[in-house]
């Protein structure tokens, strides 16, 4: 029905209205035609196509996504039993470059006179570091001025005995084995001269002069590490553990076990004694692990030359006597109780996984002092 102009009502012909249902596709019926069911069929048909390649590629994704988390899980697992593995893939090549500059470093350094060699950085605190300003800087070498000695001391390497003998060296007096805080020096330049950026050539003549004697101790750097661990896991405890993101675990061999392996200890421990890694010797608890023996005194950085004594071969007392001899030397029985007499059983802590590690990570510096990888000795009770 149409509607004219003045409100009546006409009449439209089929004739009219079939081309037009026709032409919307539909038949004279109205029903939709055979053409127009035809394509929607196809379009349906090709919806259904397309939500299958869909779903088919969602699950090819997913099982590749699977697959991955499978070979990363795999390589977690290793890594977990042995972490050096991916810490060494990472500071491998980084060693290499070191080692190829501090050789031509140090065959530029022989060249040059003393005075005009750089600061080490690992003798020197950082500039400008209030923090350590008046700090008793445990890298500072100990300097005995009457017989022109300079001893670089290294934490848990004898370093609270090497303060008693110096400050009895000091005072002319009887050596006494006192705590380590009570062992300051008397005269404070004897510690900090290497500190004070005013007067460098004074410095460099105990680094390089022919009349200075330089003396070193070390000790294997698997029993340091340990040794380092017990000390500072039992005394600082919570502090300790917590400045690792754990709650206390104590100081017992499976503490030891998941410091070595679920902390950042292997990160500390660089053996490629980059300038970061001397920050760690101004630290009162990694000092006693980090940086690598090498890597103190201006060995690596300057070419420092010492003379060097393993203490697993002569004591402190008898080394020291030759070089500074007086009642301020120790005997062999002097060394403090309190800091010596603690036993643990080393076969707990040194389990074959442990101790397989620690020889692999330890292995540069190891080298570097002639040691050999570390064994479990038939007695059972160690000294920390």
């Amino acid at each position: 029905m149409k509607r004219a102009a003045g409100g009546q009502e006409v009449k439209r012909d089929d004739a009219e209205v079939k081309p037009l249902m026709e032409s919307n596709g539909h038949s004279s019926n109205g029903h939709p035609s055979n053409g127009h069911q035809s394509e929607v069929h196809s379009s349906k048909k090709k919806a259904m196509t397309h939500t299958k390649n869909k779903r088919c590629l969602s699950g090819i994704l997913l099982f590749a996504m699977i697959c991955c988390a499978i070979l990363m899980l795999e390589e977690l697992g290793k890594s977990h039993l042995n972490p050096f593995a991916n810490r060494a893939k990472h500071t491998a090549n980084r060693k290499v470059k070191n080692k190829k500059k501090n050789k031509k470093k140090n065959k530029k350094l022989k060249k040059l006179p003393p005075w005009k060699r750089p600061i080490c950085q690992s003798l020197y605190k950082t500039k400008g570091n209030k923090k350590y300003e008046y700090e008793d800087r445990q890298h500072s070498p100990l300097i005995f001025r009457r017989d022109k000695v300079m001893v670089c001391r290294t934490p848990k390497v004898g370093s609270a005995e090497l303060r008693c003998l110096q400050r009895s060296y000091e005072k002319q007096e009887e050596f006494e084995m006192l705590k380590n805080s009570d062992c300051r020096p008397v005269e404070r330049d004897t510690v900090s001269e290497f500190h004070d950026f005013e007067q460098p050539d004074r410095h460099k003549h105990w680094l390089y002069s022919k009349e200075v004697q330089r003396v070193m101790f070390v000790r294997h750097p698997v029993k340091r590490i340990l040794s380092g661990f017990i000390q500072i896991a039992k005394t600082k405890q919570e502090d300790f553990w917590q400045s690792y993101g754990f709650f206390n675990k104590g100081h017992s061999p499976e503490a030891f076990r998941l410091w070595l392996f679920n902390s950042t200890f292997i990160y500390e421990y660089d053996t490629t004694c980059s300038k970061a890694s001397t920050y760690f010797s101004l630290e009162s608890w990694s000092q006693h692990w980090a940086p690598p023996q090498h890597c103190r005194c201006g060995i690596w950085d300057c070419d420092v030359d010492w003379k060097i004594y393993k203490v697993e071969e002569q004591s402190i007392g008898t080394v020291m006597a030759k070089y500074v001899p007086g009642p301020w030397v120790p005997d062999d029985g002097d060394r403090s109780k309190n800091y010596h007499s603690k036993s643990y059983d080393e076969k707990e802590y040194l389990t074959p996984e442990v101790l397989k590690f620690l020889n692999e990570l330890t292995k540069e510096e190891q080298e570097f002092f002639g040691y050999k990888p570390y064994k479990i000795k038939k007695k059972e009770n160690s000294e920390d």
